[in-house]
């Protein structure tokens, strides 16, 4: 006998590698249409798999499709997905992109992010204007601090971690992001 129980996600081949696709499949949204291959996966309480298109398939232990998050034009303005994490109570996904955006979902609302942080530009972070991930920083970590669904780490690919308070004040977003860990290229020591 094993200690672990392997389960076998054959009902999600259909979804992620979808044979044959035709316009009409592409433009009503059909599961696995224009979604891409996937290229990471989180499974703590449903399993969530990101795609090189930039979107999120979530299905549940039975391997249901529950939603899809995002839009079939995500590859295009974020990139592939290349980090996630599924909230406490299993209400909210963040993705972390090829790109530098992390985008973050409500799973009632999938199609639209509840919040998203674009990266930013060295000019800015040395104006003292803006903190985050670069333009291109390929997020590589991703993960919801405590309860909150609003509070989230990131990591990228060239070092740099920041903590992310993502609010609305009055109907705008209102983010505050402060770095962590790391060093911006080019950035004296202090």
């Amino acid at each position: 006998r094993s200690v672990f129980r392997w389960t076998h996600l054959r009902a999600l081949e259909p979804h992620l590698f979808a044979r044959s696709s035709n316009k009409a499949q592409a433009v009503l949204g059909a599961p696995g249409a224009g979604a891409g291959a996937p290229t990471v996966m989180a499974a703590n309480g449903l399993i969530c798999i990101g795609t090189e298109g930039g979107r999120v398939l979530v299905f549940d232990f039975k391997q249901t499709l529950m939603c899809i998050c995002g839009d079939p034009t995500a590859e295009t303005t974020v990139g592939a997905v290349t980090a996630l994490a599924l909230s406490h109570d299993h209400t909210f996904v963040a993705a972390g992109h090829a790109t530098g955006h992390i985008q973050l979902f409500d799973l009632k609302k999938p199609h639209v992010p509840a919040r998203s942080v674009p990266p930013t530009t060295l000019a800015a972070v040395a104006s003292g204007r803006k903190e985050g991930h670069l333009r291109g920083s390929r997020i590589v970590s991703v993960g919801f601090v405590a309860g909150r669904h609003t509070a989230i780490v990131s990591a990228d690919q060239t070092g740099l971690a920041f903590y992310h308070s993502l609010g609305k004040a009055l109907f705008f977003e209102a983010s505050d992001v402060l770095r962590i860990l790391g060093k911006y290229p080019n950035e004296e020591a202090v």
